[in-house]
């Protein structure tokens, strides 16, 4: 079923105006297709949480698995973690085991957006749609990342379709219940949907439940039994400790700064800008997206109501967050994508619809997907592949230069937050390299670099470190030892080479 009738009625030249948006939607999920395809190939590095999942899926055995959480406050669905370690065990370790499912789950995306964008009610709309999917910097940057957040946004749009399709509720449960394997963050979007399911037979709701009282009731069990044997276990307190502020408040008075601080910077990482500005345009469109889903479609718009609503209340509630900070923070909302598109494109579409008959304004908003949505899709996609924007934290090509030129008068200081990925790439390459620990506490640091006064040379590798003054401090202190310190800071991560010769 579509969201909407085929529209055949699109004024001015038809075929020149749906030859412009399918070429359009065309380039644009082709450079998207190879710009994922680069950054699995030519991979970045492990960085804080990948190194620390990567720890416990090679320290963890198959028994340790479940009953208890994972160690450095990792949390990811037994799907997923099952997965890999399977493949850890067949293939070793590397990263293009670690970043097969995501990066597959990425394209997986594109497809099924590219078919809910052939739901949708005319070119303009569905072109629409492909842009914001291949512009949001959100998908692009967890198409290879070892987190669950790609497989969640991939399998948002799974179920979205699905549900679009009006599959039937027995199918549909099925499909959810291995996805809630894999993405704990499904079990919301089910829900929404099983209320979309209900509502579509209201006039029957007896009916309904009774003959589908099975399904729901198979679906309960399952996710009690998840809950119980599995999911309380990994949600240890460091989670909630580290996004407790970044729930919504409960306290009004708080809102205004929440909105301006937290809020609006979760949805930076929907947009190809990453910059503010776009926002208010985006909150616009989705409103009227939804005011348009409600004129045509009112069970796919109470299904987003709802989701919206679990959204909001799942916050609320202190169970699950928005996130923070846009792209890398609010990937705990990347599972949302989907819906948020979907109404952002519609309400494009809903405005266009209103203007298409005037030709200036056929022309302009054409324009309009080209200039602010499909170029600077295109320059992020460039810059990925040009300048390895994608690479962060690059501290394995650092372990290597340390391994080639270490020799046995030299120390390796390395930050507490690098040592898992130091740990990971050493075994990688099969290196024993000695080192100390040192924490963001540069006092105690100074007295670890006197206690290693007999070193002729002294590498410190440091990653994950805390902002502003404090790698300036660390690197004041390496020169004010020696002033001819070598620093390199140019991938993310910081490698210091003092000399006592």
């Amino acid at each position: 079923m579509q969201v909407f009738n085929p529209d055949t009625k699109l004024l001015g030249n038809r075929h020149k105006t749906i030859t412009i948006y399918q070429m359009l939607m065309i380039f644009a999920l082709f450079s998207s297709v190879c710009t994922r395809i680069y950054q699995y190939i030519f991979h970045k590095d492990l960085w804080l949480d990948e190194a620390s999942l990567t720890f416990s899926i090679t320290h963890t055995t198959w028994q340790e698995i479940f009953f208890a959480p994972l160690p450095f406050t990792q949390s990811v669905p037994l799907g997923f973690l099952l997965w890999t370690k399977s493949l850890y065990e067949i293939f070793g370790a590397n990263e293009y085991v670690l970043y097969f499912l995501p990066f597959v789950s990425s394209l997986g995306t594109l497809f099924l957006a590219f078919k809910i964008s052939r739901t949708l009610h005319d070119s303009f709309t569905q072109t629409f749609f492909i842009l914001l999917v291949c512009g949001s910097l959100g998908l692009l940057h967890y198409s290879t990342e070892f987190k669950q957040y790609g497989i969640e946004a991939f399998l948002g749009f799974l179920l979205l379709y699905l549900y679009i399709k009006c599959i039937t509720l027995s199918r549909f449960i099925f499909i959810s219940l291995i996805a809630i394997l894999f993405s704990h963050t499904s079990i919301f979007v089910t829900c929404a949907c099983v209320i979309g399911y209900i509502w579509q037979n209201k006039s029957n709701l007896k009916t309904f439940i009774y003959v589908n009282f099975p399904y729901f009731l198979t679906l309960f069990i399952f996710f009690g039994f998840y809950y119980i044997f599995y999911i309380r276990y990994q949600a240890v307190g460091g989670f909630y400790e580290y996004w407790a502020r970044f729930f919504l408040p409960h306290n009004l008075l708080e809102y205004p700064t929440y909105i301006k601080n937290t809020l609006l910077d979760i949805y930076l990482g929907f947009t190809p800008f990453a910059r503010g500005f776009v926002i208010p345009l985006y909150m616009f469109l989705s409103c009227v997206g939804l005011y348009a889903l409600y004129k045509i479609r009112q069970d796919l718009f109470v299904t987003i109501l709802s989701m919206l609503g679990i959204y909001v209340g799942l916050s609320l509630m202190r169970v699950y967050p928005f996130g923070h900070d846009g792209i890398i923070g609010g990937r705990l909302s990347l599972y949302m994508s989907s819906m948020f598109f979907l109404i952002c494109a519609l309400g494009g579409g809903y405005i266009y619809a209103r203007i298409k008959h005037i030709r200036i304004y056929r022309i302009l908003s054409t324009l309009c997907l080209i200039i602010i949505f499909l170029l600077p899709m295109l320059y992020r996609h460039i810059r990925v592949m040009s300048a390895n924007t994608h690479h962060i934290q690059q501290t394995h090509a650092f372990i290597k230069q340390i391994a080639t030129q270490l020799n046995p008068k030299a120390c390796v200081l390395v930050y507490k937050a690098s040592e898992r990925a130091f740990s990971y790439y050493t075994q990688l390459d099969n290196l024993a390299i000695p080192y100390a620990v040192f924490d963001s506490d540069l006092i105690s640091f100074q007295q670890l670099l006197q206690n290693t006064s007999n070193c002729e040379t002294v590498w410190i590798l440091a990653s994950h470190f805390p902002k502003e003054p404090w790698e300036n401090q660390l690197k004041d202190l390496a020169l004010n030892i020696d002033e001819k310190a070598t620093i390199y800071t140019d991938t993310g991560s910081m490698l210091i080479v003092l000399s006592r010769k």
